[in-house]
């Protein structure tokens, strides 16, 4: 029998009555759509908000960061005022942390409340210090992220059907757990400002209203340095940044594994696309190396961010197992 190539042992199809019941072994070729011509946006460029973000509130001090920029080229300069804005608030953290331990000391009794409190200006500390590090080695963890994920940005992958551009659901989620918590946090002012308000208007003291509020609110600070306007106000931007840390650091998180998981998802879904028809050897060989890819990747952002995430879930347990102990008294 001479050489013949598989579509051609196949009959014809307009020979038969019925088309055959097994599938064709011609090599199959991607549907092509309008979305192959569309390049799927980086994960450094999904971040630039939320990065711009967190530089409001003294953290992750890079220069220059954009959506244009190359990862590669952004950089940690130690004389930018970015730098100097977050180093001074880790400062001004540093100090109530010794002051708190002073003034617990000084205490009769050491009880939940007292160590959540150092819990969580310790955390504070630490995911600040975190985030630096991160800050200073930027370009190279971003750089191998930008260089990895490459190949997923343009055809033959697409975007993941049913679901919104990338840079659109990490802004989305990002932008909407800040709000609810900037909401609960302005809840929580209200709330100590109403009870100070009771306490002026029931209670006998000689302070001013803003004092009394102070002096409610961070005792340690008021016990070792004395009130003034300027302190009190300076220590209240300090608890509203260490509150947006120590939600950051969970939304930063998630963000980093949005990124991962539309990429899988997009791996996922290119395979379906072939729907096991046969392929060329060149095809799976790439299939397979951008798998590797991909492993490779995650590996290497296990590895960089691995304390982050340990340290931001053991706190997460930490207060939900206090707020559980505080709901049984």
């Amino acid at each position: 029998m001479p050489n013949m190539t598989p579509v051609e042992r196949l009959p014809s199809v307009r020979s038969l009555t019925r088309p055959p019941s097994t599938p064709s072994t011609a090599l199959a070729e991607e549907p092509s759509t309008k979305a192959d011509r569309e390049r799927e946006c980086s994960m450094h460029e999904a971040l630039a908000a939320v990065i711009f973000m967190g530089q409001l509130f003294s953290l992750m001090p890079i220069a220059g960061y954009g959506p244009p920029s190359d990862p590669r080229t952004v950089t940690m300069r130690f004389l930018s005022v970015r730098f100097v804005y977050g180093c001074v608030t880790l400062l001004i953290m540093l100090a109530l942390i010794v002051m708190l331990g002073a003034y617990t000391a000084h205490q009769s009794s050491f009880g939940v409340q007292q160590a959540s409190s150092v819990v969580y200006y310790a955390i504070i500390v630490f995911f600040m210090v975190e985030l630096m590090l991160l800050a200073r080695n930027w370009s190279q963890i971003m750089g191998r992220w930008y260089v990895d994920e490459l190949p997923f940005r343009s055809a033959p992958y697409r975007p993941p059907a049913r679901t919104l551009p990338f840079h659109r659901k990490v802004h989305l989620i990002a932008f909407s757990v800040m709000l609810f918590a900037f909401l609960e946090d302005t809840l929580n002012f209200v709330s100590a400002y109403k009870l100070n308000e009771l306490h002026i208007r029931y209670c006998p003291h000689r302070d001013g209203f803003w004092k009394n509020f102070f002096h409610r609110e961070h005792p340690y600070v008021l016990r070792a340095i004395p009130y003034h306007p300027v302190l009190g106000w300076t220590i209240e931007l300090t608890m509203r940044i260490a509150k947006f840390t120590w939600h950051y650091v969970d939304v930063f998180i998630i963000c980093l594994s949005l990124g991962l998981q539309r990429r899988f998802v997009q791996f996922n879904e290119r395979l379906e696309r072939l729907d096991g028809q046969p392929q060329p050897q060149g095809v799976w060989r790439g299939l397979r190396l951008d798998f590797v890819r991909l492993t490779e990747l995650v590996a290497f952002v296990d590895e960089r961010f691995s304390k982050l995430i340990l340290f931001s879930c053991a706190n997460d347990m930490f207060f939900i197992t206090v707020q559980l102990f505080n709901s049984f008294e």
